[in-house]
């Protein structure tokens, strides 16, 4: 009776232009000491995808580095083989490459209605959606009111009160799926304020 190892599957989530590990972890009866990795492919070393490069050690640990575009990278597949049995075992990983979290800051005053206009981080032909990380279309903060338009920019209105708000707001691309988060503080500082008083000569 053989009972062959069941390939596995690793997902992981890494932001663009960042690095990430992933190493395969073998099954009950491989021993570490006489398995060796490869691609599927035959491969070892370098392994250039479709959105990044992967880096195969001999300890069977795949080292990524994404690229500066997001999507999901699907060619990275692991072989590990013991030599003592003869057995294989494929591990699949897929990576999906996401853009990072953006801070903005921004100030306004204590009366003003400010409108902020978000980059299309997917690129030109892609349908994008935004809303706030919740889901919602407008929420009322602290010192500012805050409403999704239908232009996908931000409105934001202060409402008299100093102080500061944080507002998360996510840009999804209904064809790829992925989604790019974006913080804004936005800071209420205090008006100047001008007093005009008169006073006689030497008083």
């Amino acid at each position: 009776v053989t009972v062959p190892p069941t390939p596995d599957t690793i997902e992981v989530t890494v932001p663009t232009d960042s690095v990430i590990t992933v190493c395969v972890t073998l099954e009950s009866g491989f021993d570490p000491a006489t398995t060796t990795y490869t691609y599927c492919d035959g491969s070892t070393g370098t392994l250039a995808g479709t959105l990044g490069t992967a880096v195969l050690d001999a300890s069977g640990c795949v080292t990524y580095n994404a690229g500066s575009v997001s999507g999901v990278e699907e060619d990275i597949c692991v072989i590990a083989c013991d030599a003592t049995t003869g057995f294989c075992d494929t591990t699949i990983i897929t990576i999906t490459v996401v853009p990072p979290t953006d801070t903005i800051v921004d100030t306004i005053c204590t009366t003003c209605i400010d409108t902020l206009c978000l980059d299309n981080p997917f690129g030109p032909g892609s349908l994008v959606t935004t809303t706030l990380c919740d889901g919602s279309t407008s929420t009322s903060g602290t010192v500012i009111e805050t409403t999704i338009l239908a232009n996908g920019c931000i409105e934001y209105t202060a409402t008299g009160v100093v102080g500061r708000d944080t507002v998360c707001v996510v840009q999804c691309d209904a064809v790829s799926g992925l989604c790019d988060t974006t913080i804004i503080v936005v800071t209420v500082p205090p008006t100047p304020d001008t007093i005009e008083v008169t006073v006689p000569t030497d008083s």
